[in-house]
């Protein structure tokens, strides 16, 4: 293939004239001519090539595209690796787009990170909620332990009231003023 650079650009129809009929070439999509390799009058053969039309454009696009399918394909590959909780293997992309393959690296350390974050506030949060249970699982302990006290002491006044009302009236006292006679102790 050869290079060159056209500092004009004219479009112009060709026609290939067969020995008794004449056949219009046209390209169907049309283009800037890049190379001519015929002449005026030039026999031509069929297959024969006629003219080269420029692929600039049409390169570009499709390395625009081949470098959106890669993005795309790494993304995947990115995406895939974050949910299945494995680092991405990216050494298929390595030489092609160093840039975008460090961005995805970024955000897939970055998201991984936030896993992590989130993980530990809830692995901290359950840690938490169990201390929490077990907190209360102890008051609950001294509360009942609380009550049978409380039980008990009702139980021990009832039985210093009774005590304290026996010992009362263990003294008998004389109902009326003067003097003992006859005194009889039954023991």
């Amino acid at each position: 293939a050869m290079n060159t650079s056209i500092d004009e650009i004219a479009m112009a129809p060709g026609e290939v004239v067969p020995s008794g009929n004449v056949q219009r070439v046209q390209h169907y999509e049309g283009g800037t001519v890049a190379k001519i390799l015929i002449h005026e009058g030039q026999i031509v053969h069929q297959g024969q090539e006629l003219i080269y039309l420029s692929t600039h454009v049409s390169r570009s696009r499709l390395r625009q595209a081949q470098a959106q399918q890669e993005a795309l394909q790494m993304q995947k590959k990115r995406l895939t690796a974050f949910t299945n909780g494995v680092r991405p293997d990216f050494s298929a992309f390595e030489s092609k787009n160093p840039e975008f393959l460090k961005d995805q690296q970024q955000i897939f350390e970055h998201l991984s990170n936030i896993r992590r974050i989130r993980r530990s506030i809830v692995q901290s949060r359950e840690e938490q909620r169990k201390f929490e249970l077990e907190e209360l699982t102890e008051q609950k302990a001294m509360l009942m332990e609380l009550a049978k006290i409380n039980e008990e002491l009702i139980q021990v006044k009832e039985v210093i009231t009774q005590l304290n009302e026996k010992i009362r009236l263990a003294v008998i006292g004389s109902p009326t003023s003067g003097i003992i006679h006859a005194l009889k102790v039954h023991t």
